[in-house]
């Protein structure tokens, strides 16, 4: 749920903030579609424009939509796309809503993904993005502002197997993941999912931020013994309070290993 735009370093100085957010208000304010996300408070997430995706998906799937950042960039990157938006928090679900308009191409869920159908625990953080189905470790928010645990709400666990079941996902797709802690959840109840997936886009950690969560390197191995190849890492966030800094985050970039065949869906 981590937009890329709350990870902000502590002390990252306020000038070199505002000189980044200046910086993007000048690529989204000539958009209309992003133009208007912005009076509800949501930047579209154009920092996934370095990504080389494989163009042009059919289907996005983005678990951890929080408010629309991803999908707004999803819609405009990829004009074709279905987009399939998982979202818990009631008030994120909300402003995603407002934020991608009356686009019929956004389907939203409202619940999180994980590897069994439960009701979960979700940590709400004060920075809603950060929010997670894991406890906030001490370290998180020594390093990035407002990460702090405000509250717990109780929201409904579904699998991508349960939730997408009967679903056509046409080819070629991306499946977005953003969940603070709970990637190997998400792609544990997805093994069904994954057959009809080429790209995967995924926030990893390197150090734990989140209380039990998997590393990067986890993730790598997962997704490698399921013919899943590592093709580039992105948008990149460390540790400036240490020294030398410690790379903390980053979007990791799978795309399915060449010459692997997907079964067919009566196998």
């Amino acid at each position: 749920m981590v937009s890329r735009s709350s990870l902000r370093p502590i002390r990252l100085a306020p000038f070199a903030r505002r000189a980044r957010q200046a910086r993007k208000l000048t690529h989204l304010l000539p958009r209309g579609r992003f133009r208007h996300a912005l009076l509800y408070g949501v930047g579209a997430a154009i920092e996934h424009r370095a990504v080389p995706f494989d163009r042009p998906f059919r289907t996005v799937i983005d678990v951890g939509a929080h408010t629309g950042q991803f999908a707004l960039f999803a819609l405009d990157a990829f004009p074709s796309a279905r987009i399939l938006c998982f979202e818990p928090l009631g008030d994120a679900q909300r402003r995603l809503r407002k934020a991608t308009g009356s686009d019929r191409r956004v389907e939203l869920f409202g619940v999180a993904a994980g590897s069994a159908s439960a009701e979960g625990t979700l940590h709400v953080t004060r920075s809603t993005d950060s929010s997670s189905l894991l406890p906030v470790s001490d370290r998180l928010p020594s390093i990035f502002p407002e990460t702090e645990e405000v509250r717990r709400e109780t929201v409904a666990v579904v699998p991508l197997d349960t939730a997408l079941r009967g679903e056509a996902l046409a080819r070629p797709s991306l499946l977005k993941i953003d969940v603070q802690g709970g990637e190997l959840d998400v792609l544990n109840g997805a093994s069904t999912t994954l057959d009809s997936i080429d790209q995967i886009l995924v926030e990893c950690s390197f150090t734990e931020l989140y209380l039990g969560q998997p590393l990067a390197g986890e993730v790598v191995r997962h997704l490698s013994e399921r013919a899943f190849e590592l093709s580039g890492m992105y948008n990149l966030a460390y540790d400036h309070t240490d020294r030398p800094k410690r790379l903390m985050q980053a979007d990791l970039l799978f795309s399915r290993a060449s010459g692997t065949r997907v079964p067919s869906r009566s196998e």
